[in-house]
């Protein structure tokens, strides 16, 4: 039989290996130890690593598995080459994540098709073993920016980190930031648990009323070309709820490290949008909407720091 045809057969057969049985924080603990001890050791070959019972104290051979799985090493004629550069330092977080997002991007499990979903609603269905690697990443508070940006990031979502969804996310933040700021009491963002809302965050008009605010968020961050994308069902949404639904739309000018945010409601959106869509049966999938006469014709209401959200 081939060895081509063996070898490959054997790659998927480990690939099938991991994407059933999934990962537990034990597997990526011991991955981290072996890529520690092949960091420090360079001086010698694979067999003699593997071989000595003072540098390698236990059996690691499932993560060396892995880890040529993820091709973050690669063992070739006795040498142990270290695919990406891996930094040890006192924040072990960095390089649990790193091996997760190549986790995520070799296998791709089962639950990634469901992360456009939301991803609360993917972390309440983990198995234990799944929540456990996570939360030792420190990836479980959505609350947190760079928690939610390292999700978003994944390119499972159809697209590498780039500036438009990183943009967004700061926008929703910012919005967040507002709200709180103005009730006192942190709003909740919608858009990390569902995509089916139709609206990113969920406010209160003031800390004394029950009544829902629903903010659709968008970000802004050409100054010569503003313009917004809005979904059919966002807008729908909004038609649907329009005495209780807004608009935030955040320009961003990094030069200055500033946000400055607009409110608008569904009323003001109307001469913007589709016109088959404003009697609540709109065609249009997705709306490219020229905003420069908005904001030219209405007063911002805040303008916020950047500083907390900058862009690394």
């Amino acid at each position: 039989m081939n060895s081509q045809y063996l070898l490959k057969k054997l790659i998927i057969m480990r690939k099938n290996y991991w994407t059933k049985y999934g990962i537990t924080s034990g597997l990526i603990n011991s991955s981290i130890r072996l890529l520690e001890i092949f960091s420090r050791h360079k001086e010698l070959s694979y067999n003699e690593v593997m071989a000595n019972q003072n540098i390698i104290q236990t059996d690691l051979n499932q993560s060396l598995f892995f880890l040529q799985d993820l091709s973050l090493i690669h063992v070739f004629r006795d040498e142990i080459v270290v695919i990406k550069p891996i930094e040890f330092d006192d924040r072990p977080e960095l390089i649990y994540k790193k091996i997760l997002k190549s986790y995520i991007m070799v296998f791709q499990p089962v639950w990634t098709n469901r992360l456009h979903w939301g991803v609360k609603a993917v972390l309440s269905d983990f198995t234990l073993d799944e929540s456990h690697c996570f939360k030792e990443a420190g990836l479980i508070d959505l609350e947190d920016f760079n928690v939610s940006k390292w999700w978003y990031s994944l390119p499972v979502y159809g697209n590498t980190q780039n500036d438009k969804s990183t943009n967004g996310l700061i926008g929703e933040f910012l919005t967040m930031d507002y709200e709180e700021s103005r009730i006192g009491i942190r709003p909740r963002m919608m858009s990390t648990e569902s995509s089916n809302h139709g609206y990113d965050v969920m406010s209160k008009w003031s800390s004394i009323e029950s009544t829902n605010k629903l903010i659709e968020v968008k970000t802004i961050v050409n100054s010569n070309k503003q313009i917004i994308f809005l979904s059919n069902f966002e807008w729908q949404t909004a038609l649907k709820n329009k005495d209780i639904y807004i608009f935030h739309f955040w320009v961003l000018k990094n030069d200055e490290g500033t946000a400055i945010l607009y409110e608008f409601n569904v009323t003001d959106l109307m001469s913007h949008v589709p016109l088959e869509s404003t009697s609540g049966f709109g065609l249009f999938d997705s709306a490219k909407i020229e905003v420069s006469s908005l904001l030219r014709d209405q007063a911002s209401i805040y303008t916020s720091s950047l500083a907390k959200y900058k862009i690394e």
